[in-house]
């Protein structure tokens, strides 16, 4: 158990960084009163100890989540609190993100697949 709860710290820790990456921006506008626009750029310093302290976050949450299915497992006689924790809330939530990831890596192929076949039209 514990290989796996390692293991499971190091994958969704590089996946929570790269997570944060994509989707935190590292430029915010601000509205002013009178309709104009503030750009304010966070410097790379900041930028990157927020990224991590995110990503440290996700990877604990996955690790919790793992170790409290686990330890579900293992039981003879399981929890019920934790059986119910298990399936009404881990497993729906793990099988939308497992959906979630397998449609943006299709559709990533596809957006592949029609730039490199648009390349060798044109």
């Amino acid at each position: 158990m514990e290989k796996k709860l390692v293991k499971c710290a190091v994958y969704s820790f590089i996946v929570g960084l790269v997570l944060m990456i994509i989707f935190v921006p590292r430029t915010t506008a601000y509205e002013n009163g009178m309709g104009m626009y503030t750009t304010v750029t966070m410097p790379y310093a900041d930028y990157f100890f927020m990224i991590v302290r995110y990503a440290l976050i996700f990877a604990s949450i996955c690790v919790l989540v793992l170790f409290t299915v686990e330890v579900n497992k293992r039981r003879e006689q399981p929890d019920p609190f934790l059986r119910f924790l298990v399936q009404w809330v881990i497993e729906p939530i793990q099988s939308f993100f497992v959906g979630f990831f397998g449609v943006i890596v299709v559709g990533c192929f596809c957006v592949i697949v029609i730039a490199i076949l648009d390349w060798l039209i044109f």
